[in-house]
C-alpha cells in the first residue's frame, strides 16, 4: 500500500520525491489514447474520460501527486514544483507498476518521511 508521506522512486531513473496526494479507483484512459481517440470510438466531443469505454471495465489505478525530496525538505513548495506520477497499480508490497499499454514504468517505494500523519481510513 502507497500513502502520503512515501518516498518513491521511478524505474526511468527520477525521484527521488515525496507522495503528498494519492487519487485512486480511477480508470481514466492512458494520455495517447485520449489524444488520438478524437471522438471515436467514445463518440466524444473532446478528450476521453473515465467512462471511456475502452478502459471502464480495467482495473483501477492511482495517480500520485509528489514533490522532489529535497523540495519537500525545504518545507515550503508552491504548484510548479508539484509533479504527477499516473497510471500505477499496486504490483507487490512496495512496488507499483503503469497499468497502461507499453507501460513498463515501475515505482519503488524506498522510505517514509517523518512527521507526515496517516490516514485513519474512515
Amino acid at each position: 500500500m502507497i500513502r502520503e508521506g512515501d518516498i518513491v522512486i521511478t524505474s526511468y531513473g527520477t525521484g527521488p520525491y515525496v507522495v503528498v496526494e494519492i487519487h485512486g479507483g480511477c480508470r481514466c484512459p492512458d494520455y495517447h489514447t485520449q489524444l488520438d481517440c478524437g471522438g471515436t470510438p467514445c463518440a466524444h466531443e473532446r478528450a476521453c474520460e473515465e467512462a471511456c469505454p475502452l478502459t471502464r471495465d480495467d482495473p483501477p489505478h492511482l495517480h500520485l501527486v509528489c514533490v522532489e525530496e529535497a523540495t519537500w525538505r525545504r518545507g515550503t513548495w508552491r504548484q510548479t514544483d508539484l509533479r504527477w506520477l499516473n497510471g500505477y497499480a499496486k504490483r507487490r508490497p512496495g512496488h507499483l507498476r503503469c497499468v497502461w499499454p507499453g507501460g513498463q514504468d515501475t515505482l519503488d517505494v524506498i522510505g517514509h518521511v517523518s512527521g507526515v500523519q496517516m490516514a485513519l481510513g474512515l
